[in-house]
């Protein structure tokens, strides 16, 4: 994961009191809600890790031809990874 657990602990903390102080939402049971965001934070990120993996299976599938043409490692991943995000539909 590209975040550190705390730094996760700490936003998903930050995303619930200032949603909870400008009343954009209810809580009834702060902790929890903390623990829920945290949660959707950390499948974001697993999300990403995974497709970033599937990238560079992709890519030293084709290692040959992208050496031969000589294509930059990073632009081709982020050519992949953009193509499987738009298909996919995902949000990252």
């Amino acid at each position: 994961m590209k975040l550190r657990m705390e730094r996760i602990e700490f936003i998903a903390n930050l995303i619930v009191t200032t949603l909870a102080e400008e009343k954009l939402i209810l809580v009834d049971d702060r902790n929890h809600a903390i623990v829920l965001t945290k949660q959707l934070i950390i499948d974001d990120l697993l999300t990403e890790d995974k497709l970033d993996e599937e990238v560079r299976q992709i890519l030293t599938q084709h290692a040959t031809q992208i050496e031969k043409e000589r294509i930059p490692y990073h632009q081709m991943f982020r050519a992949i990874k953009d193509k499987l995000i738009k298909e996919r539909g995902l949000i990252l």
